[in-house]
């Protein structure tokens, strides 16, 4: 039901998912130090979440900036501008990784949308081919000969659920952090 060109389409999806995961987990989020805080410090504080009046750190005994915020997980460090912590990257997300992780989450996007096309695609051949079979839809209604193929074909189906849900979820993610761009915020904030 497929065309032969969607197996290279496949591997190569598959590929620059896989590459844009690793980029995205290399890349390091920034450092804020003694040595690097004139590069990083480029946001107002507004005291209410960031007050200039608290800025020194406890454990770094450095300056905290604005939009700074301490990483235990990885080693006890300043992340600039923190977004959050992405267990699928294990990696915290701040100033110099957020742009690898929006083209992570377009990516696997972008995969789960062809998944989805491409599952359907099958599908809806499997119905085309129940229906020559009958020769007719006079012995089956529409509703009936659908069910019966959803059920013949279960795990199609299943897949075709899940690419669906999943493509819902992560792009309901990346709409907000669209959003969040848009208006200038980090997750964390």
């Amino acid at each position: 039901h497929l065309g032969n060109y969607h197996r290279s389409i496949g591997y190569g999806v598959f590929t620059v998912c896989v590459g844009s995961w690793r980029v995205a987990c290399n890349v390091d989020p920034g450092n804020v130090t003694e040595q690097t805080i004139a590069r990083y410090d480029n946001y107002p504080y507004d005291d209410f979440l960031y007050k200039k009046n608290n800025n020194i750190c406890p454990t770094l005994n450095i300056r905290k900036i604005a939009r700074s915020k301490y990483d235990r997980r990885t080693g006890g460090r300043h992340i600039p501008r923190f977004d959050h912590y992405c267990g699928w990257l294990d990696s915290p997300i701040g100033e110099e990784n957020y742009r690898y992780f929006l083209f992570f989450l377009f990516v696997h996007q972008s995969m789960v949308v062809y998944g989805s096309a491409v599952l359907y695609i099958i599908l809806r051949g499997k119905v085309f081919e129940a229906q020559a079979e009958t020769g007719s839809l006079l012995l089956l209604s529409s509703a009936a000969l659908v069910t019966s193929i959803l059920w013949r074909h279960v795990w199609i189906t299943t897949a075709l659920f899940v690419m669906l849900t999943t493509t819902a979820v992560l792009g309901s993610f990346f709409a907000f952090h669209m959003w969040l761009i848009y208006k200038g915020l980090t997750t964390n904030e």
